[in-house]
């Protein structure tokens, strides 16, 4: 597939990955993470005929582990918070191993408990990274087809693979890896993995939104097939909590761009996830006229692209637990950019921290112990068959009776 005015596969393979900054990145990612395998079995080969077995058994035996954790965690979808929590094991593992070593509390020439963790460790970790990624190469929405993604991820893996075989041959002293050979591996994999971030945030942001609502939530999550792996779409939410963003975003395999009252960033930790998110500010005409127009700019400009935008109907959080009326702005922006509006209905988060139910100190007394939530999702609703009392019904249905 090609874009306009590409004259070829060749044409549309460059303009795919040199005009799609993440997917190109995510590209020299999966060729980093092949240099790091590879570098990691001649390691193990470095360790002796008697040890490479173990080790490299231990390694596979970490990423089938891990790639089955990973299947039921990321509850049928691709769960990107895992591929910086995956580069975090990556670069620690081999840290500790090479400290370990430093010190003498391991010797490279010896299997013992301590190297079938780390080699199994590693595997593990780079199961995390990996399989999500190749998913998101694979997947992405982008001119270049799957195949000459998946071609250009094969290409980029031969290419570090074997720049870290060359490598390799050097690492070790008299057969055995010495310890500047793992803090070596560890350093470059935090150099790699941060640069990757640094430039893509939203993988780290999307570690920090899923990591936060499964330390703080159980989430009961259903429907979630309603939401195209790709394409176009409007996500619209009944609005409980300060927090509703950070759940819905935490609990969605695709990255969201939600529409936010603009004070949200004016907050130093929101401002940044949202910046970072690529969330759009919105003011009312009353206040800001010039803002309100651009975010409309900004959600049409990201709806054309095929993305998905967030909007809270109700303009504000509720101050009483019920579901307030639904202002037009969604239909302005179907009207203006034809998608599918995607009712989601979330529930259990109205006497929380993060709700108005309380003012003052009590509003920041827990009350409970990761309270369970529900967040359901219903079927699209055609843009030509938009009807906001029918929205505000679907949504309310999806909530159900919990506030």
């Amino acid at each position: 597939m090609t874009g306009p005015g590409d004259s070829g596969p060749v044409a549309g393979l460059a303009h795919g990955l040199f005009h799609d900054e993440p997917l190109g990145l995510s590209i020299l990612g999966l060729g980093w993470a092949v240099a790091y395998g590879v570098f990691l079995g001649m390691l193990a080969l470095a360790s002796g005929p008697a040890a490479f077995p173990a080790l490299l058994g231990a390694l596979v035996v970490g990423g089938i582990v891990a790639y089955a954790l990973e299947v039921a965690l990321a509850h049928g979808h691709n769960e990107l918070g895992l591929i910086p929590f995956g580069s975090v094991g990556l670069a620690a593992l081999p840290f500790v191993a090479g400290v370990a070593l430093w010190t003498g509390i391991a010797s490279a020439s010896a299997v013992s408990v301590f190297w079938l963790v780390v080699f199994g460790g590693s595997g593990a970790f780079l199961a995390w990274y990996l399989v999500p990624l190749f998913r998101f190469v694979r997947d992405r929405r982008n001119t270049a087809s799957r195949a000459q993604r998946v071609v250009a991820a094969l290409a980029a893996g031969g290419v570090f693979g074997a720049f870290a075989w060359a490598a390799s041959l050097g690492v070790g002293n008299g057969g055995v890896p010495t310890p500047l050979a793992w803090v070596a591996l560890a350093l470059l994999n935090g150099l790699v993995a941060w640069y990757i971030y640094f430039r893509i945030p939203e993988f780290f942001l999307r570690f920090l939104a899923w990591l936060l609502v499964r330390v703080l939530f159980r989430v009961d999550r259903r429907g979630f097939e309603q939401v195209p792996d790709e394409g176009a779409a409007v996500i619209a939410c009944n609005h409980v909590s300060f927090a509703d963003a950070v759940i819905i975003m935490g609990s969605c395999a695709r990255p969201i761009r939600f529409v936010m009252d603009h004070r949200i960033f004016r907050v130093p930790v929101m401002s940044y996830i949202f910046r970072h998110s690529r969330a759009i500010p919105i003011a009312p005409a009353r206040e800001d006229p010039a803002a309100l127009r651009k975010a409309y700019d900004d959600v049409a400009e990201a709806l054309a692209a095929g993305e998905l935008v967030g909007i809270f109907p109700e303009g504000a959080i509720t101050r009483d637990g019920e579901l307030q009326r639904f202002r037009r702005g969604v239909q302005d922006i179907v009207a203006r950019t034809p998608a599918p509006v995607i009712p989601m209905g979330l529930s259990g988060l109205w006497g929380g921290i993060f709700s108005r139910r309380y003012a003052g100190l009590a509003r920041w007394v827990p009350k409970g112990f990761r309270p369970r939530l529900g967040l359901a999702v219903g079927a699209p609703v055609p843009p030509d068959r938009l009807d906001l009392d029918a929205l505000h019904a679907d949504v309310l249905a999806l909530r159900g009776p919990v506030r």
